[in-house]
């Protein structure tokens, strides 16, 4: 019996290993992160982290942008000019996979110490690599990835250190804590409710934490002045910034923006700032189905993501919005699923709560506090890309509890993949031209060398 418990293990992790690899692949080679979420502003940051005298966007997620100029910087000058972009793509999206790697290591190392059973979390991992969700910050260079790397860790060293106060424990939350809350206004009030939420007993009873918060405020402040004094910018300080139209963000969010939801709408135009009105159709189609265009509906060309969907009904509504409607059913069934589990107390529920704590800090934000940052004519103030890691790390728990309860029967949820994948416009009916392209992106790409014995894989890279 237990020899072919070890078995199962070891199946579960070469699953959960080429999940995981795969959907770097996929990232890598489909998407385009030159042409992403706000990449023009924030390669600015990379370029000045590379010595550059640029001017600066703002100065949010200068880790982030140093750890990514240094990927860039790297061997840089060995390559051919029209291969650039396609070297920074690779920079960027290898920097998101090893902090996302990083962060699945925390998350481990929580719910480990929790009894969960390795089964269980690397089946919950391998669906986890393929949420659409956790691709929004995987293939955005946005210091949103530092996010889900780091508070799992801050998580991790908190219920350690309740459980036996040394010296390393102290050490390290203070430290990461202190890295956590410096790197976005966003990312920094999110953390606090959150790990508020969870330990507001044990902050309230251990009174000799009060000397760890503490001196993570002092280390807090001291990251602030340092990111100040080498950007010029305040992390929380407002800069959005829009030269055409100035006054772009000049506004709040009324109430009927959060109480409209058109459904006949939702169901039959479920286009882009179709719906800017509604708080709630943005998050029903945003969820999964990219409704803002920043990701499988970018249609860059070098964006091959966007293109080439298989089609596999004549029925036009399901042919141009199975994805939309994929987005709906689930965010419904996962948001009801939340609200179910935190009024019966289950096990591990707490963590389900983050997105909503995510989604409360951009409402708040939403009526002007602490400054206004709200376009009606878009409502982009609710991307999901915001709070995608929060959302990733509470799916994770989702998928655990129901791996838990399924007990024989949890490979039934492998099925989420293909949902996924149909949701990002997977499969693919893939054109000559496209085919070429993506070999060209393998040849000079950094996993070249794993397909080499492939025809048409030459790893052509040049150093």
């Amino acid at each position: 019996m237990h020899k072919k418990f070890k078995i199962k293990n070891f199946m579960y992790f070469i699953l959960f290993t080429f999940s995981l690899f795969l959907s770097y692949l996929v990232g890598l080679l489909f998407y385009d992160s030159t042409t992403g979420l706000d990449y023009s502003k924030y390669f600015l940051n990379v370029r000045f982290f590379m010595g550059e005298s640029v001017q600066l966007g703002d100065g949010n997620g200068s880790i982030y942008f140093y750890l990514i100029s240094k990927a860039v910087s790297s061997n840089i000058f060995g390559i051919e000019s029209q291969n650039l972009s396609i070297h920074i793509n690779n920079a960027i999206q290898s920097v998101n996979f090893v902090l996302y790697i990083i962060g699945l290591i925390g998350l481990f190392l929580i719910f480990k110490n929790r009894n969960t059973s390795n089964l269980d979390l690397l089946l919950s991992f391998t669906i986890l690599s393929f949420l659409p969700m956790a691709f929004y910050f995987r293939l955005t260079m946005k210091p949103e990835v530092m996010g889900f790397t780091l508070l799992p860790w801050v998580i991790y060293f908190f219920e350690s250190y309740f459980n036996q106060k040394t010296m390393l424990n102290r050490a390290m939350l203070t430290v990461i804590l202190s890295i956590l809350l410096t790197i976005k206004g966003t990312i920094t009030g999110t953390s606090l409710i959150i790990l508020v939420y969870l330990y507001r007993k044990k902050l309230y009873q251990n009174k000799d934490t009060r000397i760890t918060l503490l001196t993570t405020g002092i280390i807090s402040s001291l990251l602030l002045y340092v990111n100040y004094m080498i950007t010029e910018f305040w992390v929380f300080s407002n800069n959005s910034s829009d030269l055409t139209n100035p006054e772009r963000w000049n506004n709040t969010a009324t109430i009927r923006f959060y109480t409209k939801i058109d459904f006949k709408n939702l169901l039959e135009n479920p286009f882009q700032y179709v719906h800017s009105d509604s708080f709630f159709s943005i998050t029903l189609l945003d969820t999964l189905s990219d409704y803002f265009g920043f990701f499988w509906k970018h249609e860059e060309r070098t964006n091959y993501i966007s293109f080439d969907r298989v089609k596999f009904t004549n029925n036009f509504l399901i042919q141009e919005y199975l994805p939309q409607y994929i987005s709906i059913i689930f965010t419904l069934s996962f948001y009801l699923f939340v609200l179910t589990a935190l009024y019966k107390k289950i096990e591990y529920s707490e963590f389900l709560i983050m997105p909503v704590i995510g989604l409360l800090i951009l409402i708040i934000n939403s009526f002007g506090f602490p400054n206004k940052n709200f376009d009606p004519n878009t409502g982009d103030l609710f991307k999901a890309h915001y709070y995608s890691y929060l959302f990733a790390i509470s799916f994770l728990t989702l998928l655990i509890i129901c791996a838990i309860n399924l007990g024989t029967k949890k490979h039934l949820l492998l099925f989420f993949i293909p949902l996924f994948l149909l949701s990002m416009g997977f499969p693919k009916n893939i054109s000559s031209e496209t085919e070429a392209a993506l070999y060209e992106k393998m040849n000079i790409s950094e996993v070249c060398l794993l397909f080499k014995s492939l025809d048409k894989i030459n790893c052509s890279k040049k150093y």
